[in-house]
């Protein structure tokens, strides 16, 4: 699929399930190389790579998709949480896993019964 459809590869022949040196010899020269197929393979590359590019950039359709806004959104409140607790001596234990707090609340639960 990607030589054939993307024209983004070289498709080497393996003989019984195996590449050997020469053909593989042969796939690098002509992706490395200045020949014409090697050119055009390198300019889809280059193409496909800006595609992506544009689709994970702030705007592109990857950062559209409502997964991706949810898990932004997500992440801007962590930050916002962590920015207004930055004053509270616990805040460096805000945190994933963290049960500083939780410990900290069983301990003053435990001096007052």
């Amino acid at each position: 699929m990607v030589a054939e459809v993307w024209g983004t590869g070289v498709r080497a022949r393996a003989e019984e399930g195996i590449v050997k040196r020469e053909e593989l010899k042969s796939c690098l020269e002509i992706l490395m190389g200045d020949g014409e197929r090697g050119k055009e393979i390198r300019s889809n590359v280059k193409n496909y790579r800006g595609l992506a590019m544009d689709a994970v950039k702030v705007g592109g359709e990857v950062y559209r998709s409502t997964m991706f806004e949810q898990l932004v959104a997500f992440k801007l409140q962590l930050d916002k949480v962590k920015k207004e607790a930055k004053g509270d001596m616990f805040a460096e234990h805000l945190k994933f896993g963290s049960n500083v707090v939780i410990d900290q609340d069983k301990e003053e639960n435990s001096k007052t019964h």
